[in-house]
This record gives structure tokens, C-alpha cells and sequence, in this order.
């Protein structure tokens, strides 16, 4: 077995644009910082994208095969799981421990703790499984510190495993300053041409509404705005490895409309194209300075609509009425800026 550590974002069926994993390339940033070395990034999705659905999955069996990673960490959402099982079972047949995280693996711990456990003796393999929950970055360090000297995983907080009698929940974890983490090893993926030119930045973690179907406060149940310097740092590093725009991921750009003219003022200093996602709530409310985003190279914003009628919105824990959304797409149309 090698001191490989490899992080998988599986592979999907698409039918949109490809976006870099930020998940997994923060969680490889901060084990870099730790000193582990042995570091690769597996974008299935990317992959998917070269050559097709069942050739990734391949591609993916090949390499565990012929690295043998002493840790193997997957993303799990709802809707990819049949591709994480997949993935962690080529990683069973040659004993990698394996590490599950994300949206999916968060909501569901317990299950996936035991479905996982199962598949691995399924699979005639020792490996140790075990889910991280919530935000990954010093859970998953910690975990990886504990396989590597062959300790135990009880007390390690956000964690959930199966011990061979049954699941065992560890306490929770405090939530993170985004300000202190290192940067996503965004320099482990492909390319950012490969991703149309774009590159992932995370401006915020949660977010002040509460929309009845969304699982971001199941993640991170306090809202936390990212530092415009610590961002300036990370679209730095992006226009180094060729990113041409930046979408930045989180709901809570325009939510301080100081911190967004500042956010603004750094794309334009680089002179970079953006985009980013927003409640027609905060549109309306930011509209003012939506000129000064638009010239520093905001070209797009993700809405929230979710419905039409008032009913669903009501439903939905949306905030907002059928009239606050018309008014907010026609500011949007007004400044030019596009919409979808």
C-alpha cells in the first residue's frame, strides 16, 4: 500500500458547463499545508467530459489500481451516489481506507457510514470507512492524521464511522474561519480552459434565508462572509494558473454592499470577467451599486426565482412575491447585466 492520498469528484451524467470541485481541492489544500505530499485530484466530471460516462469510471478503476492510495476520499450528494459506491468499491478491492463527504453524506451520515461499512466487507476488504460531516477541511485532515499513524477514530469531531458493532457519531465540529484555511489546490485540477475559462471561488459558507428545500444550513448553519483580501488571494492565484473568469460560489455577494465594491474592485484590478448567485432580495436592495459591478466585470448573476406563483414561493420559505422577482429581473435587464 503507498502513502497516496487521492479525492474523487465522481463522475455525472452532464448536461451543463463543468466546474472545478471545490470541495475536495480545499480539503487537498489543507493537507498540503499538513505536509502530505502524495496528493491527487480525480475530476470525474471533467472526465465524463473527454470521454464519456463509462470510460471515466475506467480511467478512475485504472488509477486506484495502479496507485493503490493508502486513503481514498469521495463526494457524495443524492444524486450521484450509485457513481460514489462505484468508485469506493474499486477502492475496497485494493484495501485504501476510504473517507465520504459532502451535501449527500452530510444529510445522511449514519446510513452512509453503514451502507459504506457494508460494501467493504461485501468487497472481502479491512479498509476503515468513515463520513465526514459538514465542512471537510480539518475533519478530514485530522482523519487522514489518524489512518496514517493507526489510531483510532473515536472523538474526532464531525466524524461519523462504523467500529464493527455499530455507527458511531462523533460530537460535531465547530465551524471554521474561512479566513484561515489554505487556499484549494485548484493547481491539482485541469487547466481552467478545460472549464471554459471559468474558475470556482467561495466568497461566503451558509446563508442568512431559509429556503425550505436547500441543503446549505444542513452544512454550514451559520452564515460566513469570506474577507474581500482573502478572496483578492485566491483570484490571484486563479489568474496564475490561466483563469479568465471567476464565478464566485455562495448566495451573499451583494448582501454588504461595501464588501461587494470591494470584491468588485479586485476583479477589475485583474481585469476578469465574473458572475455570481444572489436572492432577488439582495438585487433590489444593491441595485445602486450594480453600474460600478457591471463595470468591473460582472456579466452575470444566478437568481433564485424557484417559482412563479405565490403559493409555491410561500412553500418554498422563499421570502420573497412573484412582484419582488419581476422587479428584481427588471433592474437586472435595466444595467445590463445578464440573468438566469
Amino acid at each position: 500500500m503507498s502513502e497516496n492520498i487521492m479525492l474523487v469528484n465522481p463522475p455525472a451524467r452532464l448536461d451543463r458547463q463543468i466546474v472545478q470541485p471545490l470541495g475536495i481541492s480545499s480539503i487537498a489544500g489543507q493537507l498540503k499545508r499538513a505536509g502530505y505530499s502524495s496528493i491527487s485530484i480525480i475530476d470525474g466530471c471533467y472526465l465524463v467530459k473527454k470521454h464519456g460516462y463509462e470510460r471515466s469510471f475506467q480511467i478512475i478503476r485504472e488509477e486506484i489500481e495502479r496507485t493503490r492510495p493508502f486513503v481514498v476520499g469521495c463526494t457524495l450528494h443524492s444524486s450521484i451516489l450509485e457513481e460514489t459506491e462505484r468508485i469506493c468499491e474499486d477502492a475496497f478491492r485494493v484495501d485504501s481506507h476510504v473517507i465520504i463527504g459532502g451535501h449527500g453524506a452530510t444529510a445522511c451520515h449514519e446510513v452512509s457510514a453503514m451502507n459504506f461499512y457494508t460494501r467493504a466487507r461485501a468487497c472481502n476488504s479491512s479498509s476503515i470507512t468513515a463520513v465526514v460531516r459538514g465542512e471537510g477541511e480539518e475533519t478530514a485532515k485530522q482523519l487522514v492524521d489518524a489512518l496514517f499513524q493507526r489510531r483510532s477514530l473515536y472523538g474526532i469531531q464531525g466524524v461519523t464511522f462504523h467500529d464493527g458493532n455499530g455507527v458511531v457519531v462523533n460530537p460535531d465540529r465547530e465551524l471554521l474561519d474561512m479566513n484561515t484555511l489554505e487556499p484549494p489546490a485548484m493547481d491539482l485540477l485541469p487547466p481552467a480552459d478545460e472549464y471554459g475559462g471559468w474558475f470556482n471561488i467561495e466568497e461566503s459558507r451558509g446563508c442568512v434565508f431559509h429556503c425550505s428545500f436547500c441543503s446549505i444550513r444542513g452544512m454550514y448553519p451559520v452564515a460566513r462572509l469570506k474577507d474581500p483580501e482573502r478572496i483578492r488571494i485566491e483570484v490571484e492565484q486563479a489568474r496564475e494558473l490561466g483563469a479568465e473568469k471567476i464565478y464566485l460560489t455562495g448566495e451573499l455577494t451583494l448582501l454588504d454592499t461595501g464588501r461587494a465594491i470591494a470584491i468588485s474592485d479586485i476583479m477589475k484590478s485583474y481585469g476578469l470577467q465574473w458572475s455570481t448567485s444572489a436572492h432577488p432580495s439582495l438585487i433590489s436592495k444593491a441595485k445602486s451599486i450594480l453600474p460600478a459591478l457591471k463595470d468591473s466585470g460582472l456579466v452575470c448573476l444566478e437568481v433564485g426565482i424557484e417559482a412563479g406563483s405565490q403559493r409555491s414561493l410561500d412553500v418554498f420559505n422563499k421570502g420573497t412575491t412573484p412582484k419582488k422577482n419581476r422587479l428584481a429581473m427588471m433592474i437586472l435587464e435595466r444595467e445590463g447585466i445578464s440573468h438566469w
